[in-house]
């Protein structure tokens, strides 16, 4: 009978890229974070005479301002869950780093005889 030989998918983490990549995702939602304060916090309201007598008797501000503070508090959850994702896959890529030197140190361990 002939031995064959099985072919084992390697599994490899490129802790760098996760570790650019919480980066990044930080700065993103800074930056987000920051316009949403600066350009949108300003804009939260439409005045009731914007869209003329009509429009403030059908009430067409208060909807509109309703929607634009809405779109204010999306943009800053967005901005949040971006920043948490970006934590977690730094977190993510530590956790890969300290297990492979667990498993070096008790690689190590074996080769000395410990």
């Amino acid at each position: 009978m002939r031995e064959v030989a099985v072919a084992r998918p390697e599994f490899h983490v490129e802790t760098a890229a996760l570790s650019g990549y919480s980066t990044r995702m930080a700065a993103l939602a800074s930056d987000v974070h920051q316009v949403a304060a600066t350009r949108l916090a300003g804009n939260r309201s439409v005045p009731a005479d914007a869209f003329g007598d009509v429009g403030q008797e059908a009430g067409v501000h208060t909807a509109l301002s309703a929607h634009i503070s809405q779109l204010h508090d999306h943009v800053h959850a967005a901005a949040s869950t971006v920043a948490d994702l970006g934590a977690k896959v730094g977190v993510a890529g530590n956790d890969y780093t300290l297990d492979e030197q667990d498993k070096a140190d008790r690689f190590r361990g074996v080769l000395n005889g410990e």
